[in-house]
């Protein structure tokens, strides 16, 4: 399947009868910064899957890079946070922008690491709530509607810069995790500091390096997972302020690990075992994903993110640089290769499943979000 704006020459060659690309051809999947951007996007899909991935839409302009996209509680909208410092807002079902939000001296614009949507909690009466990380430590709520930012709060010391944020399942607390090495717990309404997890003289140790990704169990609140560049995931019960549990192997380089359910999704920068699968209460590995599936490139993918799909965790998402591609894998069906999205011009850096089941998006280095559909609700 192949969906771009310059779609006249694939089809002649499908209708010579060209059943997918000569091996001469693999050799050029491999992409770099003198590459021109192309608003272009092939989907490989497996045959043998009844799931069917298709190309809904193209947001934003190559005029940026994407670090982190998100999709809002309804998934009427989609936030993405650019090198550019600032966050631009997509209304999903009409496939325009609707809101930028910008720091107001914009000579203090500084790329933004990540963005979140507050969790909806009834008894906030401010709605339509996203927070964002960037790289001089600053936490910032801002407010959708009105452009507003509401607060900031700066992380102080010699490695402020901050990679990654999530809360918890109430939207009450929130964790950051940073170049410092640092797991930190904030209190959402207080905006104050409550813990401060290193890990140091624990006997499992904390991260000897940055850390990349943060991600609370959306089942227990008192259960946080982070990776870094250490090739370490580690397992953290904040009421004891340690790590109970460690995964050794996996090096983390972005929004590359996820929970769901009694399951760790790692998506590493690495060219063997690149996805794999743990078991959250034991730190045991349970499978590894066959990257390999739906190959496109004799280059391998070095992974930047990855995801569940959050309506069952069904379906999962792995996506990096080399080959600039994503794969999708359905855990219903043992695992089995869906689709691979190639052909794309810059890295994938980032990617979200909707909350709603049938949408995930991926973007990155060329500007744009693609977004994309499924014909399940996953």
């Amino acid at each position: 399947i192949f969906c771009n704006e310059a779609m006249v020459s694939k089809k002649e060659d499908n209708k010579k009868g060209r059943k997918g690309p000569a091996q001469p051809e693999l050799e050029k999947r491999r992409y770099d910064e003198d590459t021109p951007i192309e608003k272009t996007t092939e989907i490989l899909p497996n045959k043998k899957s009844e799931v069917v991935v298709k190309l809904i839409d193209y947001l934003g302009e190559p005029t940026t890079k994407i670090y982190s996209i998100r999709f809002s509680d309804d998934d009427k909208y989609i936030a993405a946070a650019t090198n550019d410092g600032d966050v631009q807002i997509y209304n999903v079902h009409m496939k325009k922008k609707s809101y930028t939000l910008v720091p107001e001296d914009t000579a203090k614009k500084v790329p933004f690491s990540c963005v979140k949507w507050r969790p909806k909690n009834n008894a906030r009466k401010t709605k339509n709530v996203l927070v964002t990380t960037n790289a001089e430590g600053e936490i910032q709520h801002w407010h959708m509607n009105s452009g507003k930012l509401l607060s900031t709060t700066k992380e102080e010391g010699k490695e402020p810069t901050l990679n990654s944020l999530d809360y918890n399942p109430e939207g009450l607390k929130f964790a950051v995790v940073g170049n410092a090495g640092a797991l930190k717990i904030y209190d959402e309404e207080t905006r104050k500091l409550e813990l401060k997890l290193t890990g140091e003289d624990a006997p499992i140790p904390g991260h000897s390096s940055r850390i990349s990704c943060v991600k609370f169990d959306k089942e227990n609140p008192n259960i946080v997972v982070t990776g870094g560049w250490d090739a370490k995931v580690l397992v953290w019960d904040i009421r004891n302020k340690n790590p109970i549990r460690a995964i050794m192997g996996p090096r983390i380089f972005g929004d590359a690990v996820d929970v769901f359910e009694d399951y760790i999704l790692t998506c590493s920068h690495t060219e063997e075992s690149p996805m794999q699968l743990w078991d959250l209460g034991t730190a045991q590995k349970v499978t590894d994903i066959a990257w390999e599936s739906g190959k496109t490139s004799i280059d391998t993918a070095l992974l930047y993110c990855g995801a569940f799909s959050k309506v069952d965790g069904s379906l999962i998402i792995g996506a990096g640089k080399v080959t600039n591609e994503a794969k999708i894998f359905d855990r219903n069906n043992f695992d089995l290769h869906v689709a691979t999205i190639h052909g794309i011009t810059r890295e994938i850096v980032c990617c979200d499943f909707g909350n709603q089941g049938n949408m995930f998006a991926i973007a990155g280095g060329d500007g744009y979000i693609r977004l994309f559909s499924t014909n399940v609700l996953a």
